[in-house]
């Protein structure tokens, strides 16, 4: 089963990259933020060390951003969709959220997608998380998921003015 694992992640020659740095300082219930001063998470699909042709099948899928653990090792050049997953934070039980995500999927369009509106809905509590992207569809392809930067989600109730209390 390991052998079959480690070579299915060997193959991928697929994946999404989140291609801007997500702001070391996210507010709950704000959309979130990017270095370059956006409002916009920029995913991009690669096939191999390029981006995928624009009328590839997999240019226009549907994906999803997900909160995952901070710790999750982006550098490796590729992990399994289980350990990808088992990485996600789900909602506290105390909520109703059903994706700690709003306005969280979208469609690329010709391989890309500059997604402006996505709000984390609760804190991390302290601890970093990152933002990990993933399609929503089964394929026969693997695809990598994409994972930012990591940050922190604080309480809205600590943004005053540009100052941090």
């Amino acid at each position: 089963m390991c052998w079959r694992r480690s070579q299915l992640s060997q193959s991928t020659r697929f994946r999404l990259v989140i291609e801007n740095k997500v702001r070391r300082t996210i507010y709950k219930k704000d959309t979130v933020e990017t270095e370059d001063g956006g409002g916009h998470i920029k995913v991009v699909m690669y096939d191999g060390g390029n981006p995928i042709a624009s009328d590839h099948r997999l240019a226009s899928v549907r994906v999803e951003v997900v909160v995952i653990e901070g710790g999750f090792d982006e550098m490796r050049d590729s992990w399994s969709k289980e350990e990808f997953e088992k990485s996600m934070i789900k909602p506290r039980r105390t909520t109703t959220l059903t994706s700690l995500v709003k306005n969280g999927t979208f469609n690329l369009i010709g391989g890309s997608c500059d997604h402006k509106g996505a709000i984390i809905m609760d804190n991390s509590q302290q601890r970093e998380v990152k933002l990990g992207v993933r399609i929503t569809v089964p394929t026969e392809t693997r695809v990598l998921e994409g994972v930012s930067n990591p940050f922190k989600v604080q309480e809205g109730k600590t943004k005053s003015n540009g100052h941090f209390f």
